[in-house]
């Protein structure tokens, strides 16, 4: 089992039509679709009662603007911040990742998110929770972040809409945005 789930065993894994666990990235033309719905509503997914807040709207827009959405999403249940058995060997996984050649010297950030049950503030210390946990993890396994380079977006972007508890499990995620 350990073998499946290390780097080596990726190729494999795709050969076989399973799967794989190799990082990679949103495609640009679906990272940019994906960037301008937000900037032109900041709501998209949201219920009707909710609003974005400008500022992290505008901060959203500037970052992936140069940065690239990677596979690696960490999910966590509501209120929490926990990582799972799985999580645990995604930063693994993703340790190894940002300490190889073919990121090294580029500029990574974790960005927290949650889904809209609650206000934005509370929703905006969830969410930098949740990326400070991921950094923890990451920061034991040698693999340094500053600070600046946690993003906490409260229920910004959410990937589903939030009308639905399946939806929201969606939004409560870390995700790890690479510099192209």
């Amino acid at each position: 089992m350990q073998f499946a789930l290390s780097d080596d065993a990726q190729p494999t894994v795709v050969e076989a039509e399973f799967v794989d666990q190799a990082v990679e990235f949103q495609d640009n033309p679906g990272q940019r679709r994906w960037r301008e719905a937000l900037m032109s509503n900041p709501s998209l997914g949201l219920t009707p009662d909710k609003q974005a807040a400008t500022n992290a709207t505008r901060q959203f827009g500037g970052l992936t603007q140069s940065l690239r959405r990677s596979t690696i999403v960490f999910r966590f249940e509501a209120g929490k911040s926990d990582l799972d058995v799985r999580a645990q060997q995604d930063v693994h996984r993703l340790a190894r990742y940002l300490q190889s050649p073919a990121v090294r010297g580029k500029q990574y950030y974790i960005a927290g998110f949650a889904d809209s049950t609650g206000g934005w503030s509370n929703n905006l210390q969830l969410s930098r929770q949740r990326a400070a946990r991921v950094v923890s993890e990451l920061q034991k396994r040698g693999v340094a972040i500053p600070s600046q380079n946690i993003v906490p977006l409260s229920y910004l972007a959410p990937v589903a809409c939030n009308d639905s508890p399946a939806g929201q499990a969606k939004n409560r995620r870390v995700e790890v945005w690479i510099a192209q």
